[in-house]
Order: structure tokens, then sequence, then C-alpha cells
């Protein structure tokens, strides 16, 4: 039976060289190096200079490019509250936006306006800090069009982190599409990029392109403004001179945001939501509540190799952090279990009365308090909240500590750790930072059915998803995650069969 079972596999395997790859990685346009000041993982401005060119936004939308998600990380760094002003007693608007005012300036854009940096960090409401800001490109044909950028905060944003647990509003009922806190906060957003795009149009040569971009809660923010933008008919302003083909979303460590049943992959072709399986917080909300993200789920190849540990340890150079592993298959294993454990023991319908209630309060609670900590590590510093929630867990997995795994959990959520993923991956890096000469790996983000990660689709990866569902191997949560391609929460015959048809050109997407 065994040497039947090989030489099905080995049948397949030969077959599947008749067939291309139906996905291919992006060629890089020539950039430039770009230095922005952003808020490193230790609280203090750091710059670092990332790859750049106008000529991105020419690029077809539809498709990940390594230097623009770069970039684009590197600007919603640049858009956290500036740890400056974090503890400055008298709370300045201004300088918390110092560090996304240099960067527009380093890229070129102006006619910045910026909203909700001057409310105080202990304002727990469903909101988001954002800013927006123009620039006018020439195109490769000498044309000119104008760029958008629609950055949001996504880190030292204060009481803002009690919107993260608000899934549910007042009137809202089980079952709503969109989680109620994001959903809120990117309304407001919508709203005020309509109303600048109105008040300035006058401005804009060529087509209208939009930028946005944002990490952890700000990317889920990012993640429904942009299929609320893809997929409104609304008529307004941004309808009318912003065309879907032209709007360029990347969201990095994307909290789930939307029910499985509102999502399709071919209205928001152009969301790029960029995770770590080692990473939580994107874990939640639930999957097994149906939670997942908009447009396309990049899942980024979580093995540290040389390259990504030692621009990790240059990023984080002096630091605490350095030298540390932020991330493992075997942690995004446990974190997953953690995650399956919580979403059973507590039901959707019990979260969205009681328990979403007692988790807000304990969040508002610490940043109304006198010594409230307003840094990315506010949660994960308060030792209390923390030592409640690993009693419970350990309560049914009694193997998990989370207190002593909580560091963890911290380093797989900082931004470094996917910039580092994500230059490990990038073929031009050699020519840009000269002091790392490491050969380029084969490690890249994952475009959905590439499941032993090779750059293409083809029979080899649905021997690999039928050999698991065998039980004659097992798939890291990496494969696991890239292999779901109906998104369904499981890997079975149904996701080998899709990956087959497309395959066979029987069908365009996974939708």
């Amino acid at each position: 039976m065994q040497r039947t079972a090989k030489s099905i596999i080995s049948f397949l395997l030969i077959l599947s060289m008749a067939f291309m790859p139906a996905f291919s990685k992006e060629a890089d346009a020539a950039s430039k190096l770009i230095s922005l000041k952003v808020t490193s993982s230790v609280n203090e401005t750091t710059t670092i200079q990332f790859p750049y060119s106008d000529n991105m936004f020419e690029r077809n939308n539809k498709e990940f490019y390594h230097d623009l998600s770069m970039v684009s990380l590197g600007l919603s760094m640049a858009g956290f509250t500036a740890p400056e002003c974090i503890g400055s007693k008298s709370f300045n608007g201004r300088l918390a936006t110092q560090n996304i005012r240099y960067a527009y300036d380093q890229l070129g854009f102006k006619d910045s306006k910026f909203y909700n940096y001057d409310i105080p960090l202990n304002n727990c409401e469903d909101k988001v800090a954002f800013s927006f800001a123009s620039k006018r490109i020439k195109t490769s044909d000498g044309k000119y069009n104008t760029v958008l950028a629609v950055v949001i905060r996504g880190g030292n944003y204060g009481g803002e982190w009690a919107s993260n647990l608000r899934m549910y509003g007042e009137n809202d009922q089980v079952g709503m599409n969109v989680h109620y806190g994001f959903r809120t906060a990117a309304s407001e957003v919508y709203t005020s990029l309509n109303d600048y795009i109105d008040s300035n149009f006058y401005l804009y040569r060529g087509d209208v392109k939009l930028w946005i971009t944002g990490f952890s809660r700000a990317a889920a923010v990012a993640n429904v403004l942009t299929h609320m933008i893809n997929n409104s008919q609304n008529g307004d302003t941004i309808h009318k001179l912003c065309k879907v083909d032209g709007v360029y979303s990347y969201n990095f460590a994307c909290p789930a945001s939307a029910k499985f049943r509102d999502v399709n992959t071919q209205n928001d072709g152009n969301i790029w939501a960029v995770i770590s399986p080692s990473d939580i917080i994107p874990m939640a909300a639930f999957r097994n509540w149906g939670y997942t993200v908009y447009g396309n789920a990049i899942y980024l190849n979580d093995t540290m190799d040389k390259v990504a540990q030692d621009y990790f340890d240059k990023l984080l150079k002096g630091t605490e952090y350095e030298g540390v592993v932020p991330c493992s298959p075997k942690q995004s294993k446990v974190y997953q279990t953690v995650t399956d454990v919580l979403s059973d023991v507590i039901t959707e319908v019990s979260y969205s009365g009681y328990v979403q209630q007692m988790l807000v309060d304990l969040v508002t609670d610490s940043y109304l308090s006198e010594d409230a900590n307003f840094s990315s590590s506010a949660i994960t510093d308060n030792k209390d909240l923390i030592h409640a929630i690993s009693e419970f867990i350990k309560y049914y997995q009694p193997n998990f500590d989370l207190e002593k795994n909580i560091n963890g959990i911290i380093y797989a959520h900082f931004p470094e750790h996917y910039l580092s993923l994500l230059y490990s991956s990038y073929k031009e890096r050699d020519k840009y930072y000269n002091d790392l000469n490491e050969n380029n790996n084969d490690k890249h983000p994952s475009m959905p059915a590439d499941v032993n990660n090779d750059g293409k689709v083809t029979l080899e990866d649905v021997v690999l998803i039928q050999l698991s569902v065998a039980k004659l191997t097992e798939l890291t949560p990496f494969q696991n995650a890239v292999a779901d391609v109906n998104r369904d929460n499981k890997v079975s015959m149904e996701d080998a069969v899709l990956i087959q048809r497309y395959i066979a050109q029987l069908i365009n997407s996974f939708d």
C-alpha cells in the first residue's frame, strides 16, 4: 500500500510539471532609499531606510509588491504617536505627529491634514487617529497623476485599545458582518477622506490614487476602510475621483474584522493583509466565530532565517530585544490552541454581552488611572489583567502559562518582526543594504494555495494537502493558513479540489 501511495504521488508530481504556475513573484521596479523616522518597539524614535519610487503607483494593485509593502509598513510606523509625546504632561498633538510629518516631507507629500492626534490618550472612544497628504507624480509616459496617502495610527494610541475589544455596539446583534469598533473608526476616516478630497480636488492632476496603510488596530481600520471604498455605491467624491484599480491598501498584523460571509476577494483584490502566523493579534476576533480579513491574506513564512534575524537584530541593536527570536512555528501552534480554547469556552453570544463589557471596563479603567501607561506595551504591562487571563487559560490549557510566554506574544507583534520577514525575501535588498550580503533565500510571503512556498501553485501543493488530510504529514501553521483556500477554517479535500481546478484554469479565483 505504501508503494502504491508513492506511485500516485510521483505521478501527480510529474503531471504538475505540465502546468504553468498560477502566481508569480513581482519584479520590483527601480527604487531609491528614503529615510523615515519611525517609532521603534523600545518606544524611541529611530531612522530606517525604505525603498520608494513614484512608479510604484503605476503597477497593478492586485499584485503584491515587496518594496511597496516595506515602505507602507515604514509609513505606518511613522504614523504612531511620537514617543517623545508619551511622557509629556501636557499632551501636544503637533508633537505627536512629528514623525509622520517628517515622512510626508521626505516622500514629497504636501497638504497634510491630521485628525484625532490632539485628543488625550486616555480617551477610550471608538475612534482612531489618522492623517492625509497628497503628491503629484509624473508617470513613465510623461503624464501626471495624484497620490493621496491615508495613514492610520496603529501604535502608542492609548485608550483606543478599549475599542479593539468592542466588537458589538449597543444596538448590534450577533451576526453583524463587521467588528463594531473598527467599523465605527473606519466610517469616520471615510467621511473625513471624502471631505478632504472634496475640498482639494481642484489641486489634483490626472488619475487619483489612494495609498492606505496601517499596523495592528490601524490595519483593521484600513482593511475595513478599503472595503468600504471598494464596495460603496454612494456616488460621492471618493468614487468620482478614485477608481478601485488605483487603490493600494497594505495592512500589517491585521486583526480579523469581518465575517467570512461578507468577504469577496474579487471585489477587494487591492487589499493586502500581511500576517505572521506567530502573531496572536490577528487571531482575534476568533476564526471559530467566523471572523477573517477583507482582501488577500498574505502569510509571512515565520521561520526566521539568518537574514531576517540579522536584520531584526540590526533594527533593535543595543536594546534588550537584540538577539531574541520573535517568532516560531511552535509558538504559533500554541497560540492557535489558546484562541481555539477561548473561542469554544466564551461563545460569541456570551462575549457580546457581559464578557465584552467586563473587558472594556478593565481596559478603560487602566487608561483612566493616574499612573496609566500610554505606550504600545501598555496592555502587556497590566499585570493584573494578564494574570487573570493567564489563570483562565490554564484552567482549560494547563500546559500553557500566559505570564511566562507574554514576551513571545510581544516579540511576534513587533513591527520590526514584520519588517525583517519582508526584508529577508526582498529580492533587491542587497542593492540597497550592502552591510547584509547574505544570499537570497526562498522564503517568501505566500499567496493562497502556495503551500510549499516555492513561488508558484502546482500539484505539489495539492499533494501536500492530500498527505495532510490522510494524516501522512503535518502542515505548519503557515502552510495551513495558505492551504485553506475556501477559508472555512480547516484544510480538507475541498481545498485540494479547488486548487486542482485553479491549476487547470477551470476557475480564476478561490471565491
